[in-house]
């Protein structure tokens, strides 16, 4: 069961005991969902079509989704209990539901300063976000200098700072080669398959930000120029 439990264990002294005051202990439990709770944020479209499908599938996972359709307005699928939401969360108390927010392509002004915000105490506080590239995300989408640029481990940069549109090939850092994510694919990314020489892959584009935080670890990079990260 779920929740947070005191139990006490106690040990009958024996007849030759000086002091028992110490044969009883009282300790917390605490019991969590295995599950890992996702609000994922987009516009409708391919992308948003196949991760969304893709989370539905995972056993792992609960998904709520929120569809933007215009300005500030914003339509629930799937649901976790009873929860409601009338558009993107805007305490830390509302966001608190969730241990992961995944940010599609939507740009800055259809968001709220205070959600914004509260997306910054969300990952101070442990939990996880990640923002998904696109023209309405990072710089361009002009989250430069907001709350979520102080959340993320890159520095977003200004709005005309652009995209990389030509195609590039990218490499493994050795953080990206032991790292989780890319468990299973270091061969796509190295040019090698199954032992097998094969042509490394090639990328259409990515967004540019501005630079890598101090504290942050760079998985992939272009194997080109300045090997911007990935």
């Amino acid at each position: 069961t779920v929740g947070r439990f005191l139990y006490e264990v106690s040990v009958a002294p024996e007849s030759d005991e000086r002091f028992s005051e110490n044969n009883r202990r009282t300790f917390t439990v605490h019991v969590t969902d295995p599950k890992v709770k996702v609000l994922y944020v987009d516009k409708p479209g391919e992308e948003f079509r196949r991760l969304n499908m893709t989370l539905q599938k995972d056993p792992n996972v609960e998904l709520v989704t929120l569809v933007n359709e215009r300005v500030g307005r914003f339509t629930q699928r799937g649901t976790i209990g009873d929860v409601k939401l009338a558009g993107f969360p805007a305490t830390p108390e509302e966001l608190d539901l969730f241990d992961v927010v995944l940010m599609g392509n939507i740009e800055r002004s259809y968001f709220s300063r205070p959600q914004l915000e509260a997306i910054k105490a969300f990952v101070v506080g442990g939990k996880g976000f990640m923002m998904m590239g696109g023209q309405h995300a990072f710089g361009m989408g002009g989250y430069g200098g907001t709350a979520v640029d102080e959340a993320l481990p890159v520095n977003c940069g200004p709005a005309e700072i652009g995209q990389l549109r030509k195609a590039f090939t990218m490499e493994l850092t050795a953080a990206g080669k032991g790292h989780d994510i890319f468990a299973g694919t270091v061969g796509y990314f190295s040019g090698a398959v199954g032992g097998l020489a094969a042509e490394a892959l090639e990328l259409r584009g990515c967004n540019q930000v501005s630079g890598v935080k101090p504290a942050a670890s760079v998985l992939a990079r272009q194997t080109t120029g300045s090997k911007a990260p990935v």
